[in-house]
């Protein structure tokens, strides 16, 4: 079962590969679909990969050698800095280099906006008058 897997990924980089290259050449989807016998979505969905590919590839290469670079930052406050000896500007460097990790690998929850958005033209006149009341307390005026 699992010859067939690669074989079918195997197929599947070859195929995206020579579309590739007919595209550079300036071949058109349909041109390209009748010359590989797929589908022009085939065609299509095989190049959007390409593309995706080329767009995140340097993308998890910049991600990697930043985090690399973060844990050694992190390092050296710890054996150095004096951020385990209680170092007040060592721990506080530590903590926002503890942040942005935690920040580039994605384990800060994301923040929930609600939004409630309307056309002033469709919003009942009291209903505007009292949004603009709000809106004057809380910046300190009437």
């Amino acid at each position: 079962m699992a010859a067939k897997r690669v074989t079918s990924q195997v197929y599947d980089a070859e195929l995206q590969a020579r579309a590739v290259t007919l595209a550079k050449s300036g071949g058109t989807v349909r041109g390209i679909a009748a010359e590989l016998g797929v589908g022009r979505t085939t065609v299509q969905r095989l190049l959007e990969r390409a593309t995706q590919r080329i767009v995140e590839e340097p993308v998890r290469d910049w991600l990697r050698e930043s985090l690399a670079h973060l844990e050694q930052m992190m390092l050296g406050l710890a054996t150095q800095g004096g951020a385990y000896t209680g170092d007040a500007k060592a721990v506080s460097a530590g903590v926002k280099v503890l942040e942005r990790i935690a920040r580039l690998k994605g384990l800060d929850a994301p923040t929930k906006v609600q939004a409630d958005v309307r056309r002033l033209e469709d919003m009942p006149t009291e209903e505007l008058l009292a949004r603009l009341a709000e809106l004057g307390k809380g910046s300190g005026g009437t």
